[in-house]
């Protein structure tokens, strides 16, 4: 029997083509790992350089009194509430933004 080039054995026109496609899905992997590990680890060191210029300004946070680290710790924990309250809100408001959208387009 004659193996036709479009044939799926070892030396066909399909196989090679196969072989093709994986070599190039392998060298964009490939790149794309090499790219993410620099990316992490510029990362890496720029957290790192961060915490070091942070040694000499961490003594300046520390707390006097159990007062004082309890209404910090309020300040704090009232300052996250209020953000996430107000990114609901905006979030909240895109999305009824949206849904009405939607509606009157698919009315």
């Amino acid at each position: 029997m004659n193996a036709l080039p479009y044939d799926s054995g070892p030396g066909s026109f399909a196989s090679q083509e196969q072989l093709y496609r994986q070599t190039a899905v392998q060298s964009v992997w490939t790149s794309r790992l090499g790219a993410t590990l620099g990316l992490i680890a510029e990362l890496l060191r720029k957290a790192a350089g961060f915490v070091y210029s942070c040694k000499d300004v961490l003594p300046n946070f520390t707390v006097l009194s159990p007062q004082q680290a309890l209404r910090r710790m309020i300040l704090i924990l009232a300052a996250s509430l209020l953000m996430v309250v107000l990114l609901t809100t905006i979030d909240s408001a895109l999305l009824y933004t949206y849904v009405r959208t939607a509606r009157r387009v698919l009315c």
